[in-house]
């Protein structure tokens, strides 16, 4: 799966589930994409346990 298949993910999370009210938006800003699996895994370590890489 590459871009193409994705690429309407972020504007349904950005306006369709928080018109809804199912994401908070708050919390939207978690969201990232990234094709790259070091740069996956270092967006955990900043964001949800706070590692400095």
């Amino acid at each position: 799966m590459g871009s193409e298949y994705w690429k309407n993910l972020i504007p349904f999370l950005q306006k369709t589930m928080l018109e809804h009210g199912t994401i908070d938006e708050r919390d939207a800003h978690f969201v990232r994409m990234t094709y790259d699996p070091q740069e996956a895994l270092d967006i955990v370590r900043i964001q949800c346990i706070g590692e400095q890489v």
